[in-house]
């Protein structure tokens, strides 16, 4: 068998903490719409399904508000999706150690 010479990784979820840049955007976009805001925990259960899958959830039986919503949410979060992403505890020490001996990569949509 050949010797693994490459690692990819997905960027949100995984190596960025994104979370909370999320969870502010969807309670954002919310306020606008005059509907209520979601806790963070709710957003994190909707979440690796693309954007119109989690206001899907997010709005439930309010589905009328669905093209609003992501027409707003999407600019709103790319203007404010760097202000409290992190990277997780850890992940520099693992990449910095992992890049000595493996070409790395990241694959994001």
């Amino acid at each position: 068998m050949d010797k693994i010479k490459a690692i990819i990784f997905d960027l949100d979820g995984t190596l960025l903490d994104t979370l909370d840049d999320i969870t502010n955007s969807v309670n954002y976009t919310l306020e606008q719409l005059k509907l209520p805001h979601v806790d963070k925990l709710l957003v994190r259960q909707y979440l690796g399904h693309g954007a119109k899958r989690l206001w899907q959830s997010v709005l439930k039986e309010q589905q009328s508000y669905l093209n609003q919503a992501l027409d707003m949410y999407i600019p709103y979060l790319e203007k404010n999706s760097k202000v409290l992403t992190k990277p997780y505890e850890g992940i520099m020490d693992l990449l910095q150690q992992l890049k000595g001996t493996y070409q790395l990569g990241v694959v994001s949509n």
